[in-house]
């Protein structure tokens, strides 16, 4: 063997033991990180019959209710260069009037990639009857509702580290945000 091609060897027996150790870290920390419960939808999905079971307090409306609302728009998100990735469906008091209102939290992928260009919510309020349009919020950095509760939205903004994998950012940095004249805002941190 010349000593060029033992070079390209050695160097590509390299590149996949990094590849390799890259998706064990991926896998340990996924395993760690609580993931959202609720997801209804990838871009080629629609949501499943295991939906069905979940029902809006006060109203007979289902998770399937609310994905079929939000496809409604779903359209509005696709791009020439970028489409709809996962969304994941939270159901809670966000508005105060004792009613489960509904939140899709979505995120925006490159048409031929996957990383995750930006992230948001489309909300909606439950009068009782149906469930209406209150807002779509992009976060300013990669973010999602974890949770509602107390008419609040726990809310996980994602960053890297410099060692982590181009695939999974290991920083949680928890805040809050609170629906205001159907407007999001940062919720008091007191």
């Amino acid at each position: 063997m010349k000593h060029s091609e033992k070079f390209l060897f050695i160097t590509i027996i390299f590149v996949i033991s990094v590849f390799l150790n890259s998706c064990s870290k991926k896998e340990q920390t996924q395993n760690n990180v609580p993931q959202p419960v609720a997801t209804v939808t990838t871009q080629n999905q629609t949501a499943g019959d295991d939906t069905a079971n979940v029902t809006l307090s006060e109203s007979k409306m289902t998770k399937k209710d609310v994905q079929k609302k939000f496809n409604e728009i779903r359209k509005e998100f696709d791009k020439a260069d970028e489409i709809l990735g996962n969304t994941d469906i939270k159901i809670g008091d966000i508005n105060g009037d004792g009613k489960d209102d509904a939140l899709v939290n979505y995120v925006i992928v490159p048409k031929d990639g996957n990383i995750v260009l930006r992230s948001g919510v489309v909300i909606y309020s439950n009068d009782g009857e149906k469930l209406n349009f209150i807002l779509k919020y992009d976060f300013p950095y990669t973010a999602y509702v974890d949770k509602i509760k107390d008419n609040l939205l726990f809310c996980i903004r994602t960053e890297f580290r410099p060692t982590d994998p181009a695939c999974c950012p290991s920083v949680k940095k928890p805040f809050k945000m609170k629906l205001e004249d159907n407007k999001l805002v940062l919720a008091d941190l007191k």
